[in-house]
């Protein structure tokens, strides 16, 4: 009786112990939303975006990377994405910089991104582990 009891309570332990060593549910790189504009998302919310004949977006190419920038002198608001590989391919992973001024939803620091989509000078960044989406020109 006691070998039953004891050989439960270890399966029972065993059992909730690897439930919570799981894995968080990851992101489904296919099936990313199809953003419209440059800009930072979180699945299907905006955190920042550019706002045309509102903002200003460039790029600023160096020899083997660039940086992206949305500006809004009015707002007083600037996401800088700096480190982008000028040659990346789909499913290349990298590290990017992100830097902010006055936007508060957007944590700033090196990111690691998967290239999930590139079409029409346009780059699908993702960062999985924050499911964060980082829409730039390419």
């Amino acid at each position: 009786m006691k070998k039953a009891i004891s050989r439960h309570l270890t399966l029972t332990l065993l059992t909730v112990f690897f439930a919570a060593c799981t894995p968080k549910d990851q992101v489904d790189i296919d099936n990313l939303p199809d953003y419209q504009a440059y800009g930072v998302y979180n699945k299907t919310a905006t955190l920042f975006s550019y706002r045309q004949y509102q903002d200003q977006w460039s790029i600023l190419s160096y020899e083997t990377h660039y940086s992206f920038r949305i500006q809004n002198y009015d707002q007083k608001q600037v996401l800088t994405i700096a480190s982008i590989p000028r040659s990346v391919q789909k499913g290349a992973t990298f590290t990017i910089d992100v830097a902010v001024y006055g936007i508060d939803n957007i944590t700033p620091g090196i990111k690691t991104v998967t290239a999930v989509r590139k079409k029409d000078n346009r780059l699908l960044l993702l960062d999985q582990e924050n499911e964060i989406s980082y829409y730039v020109y390419y």
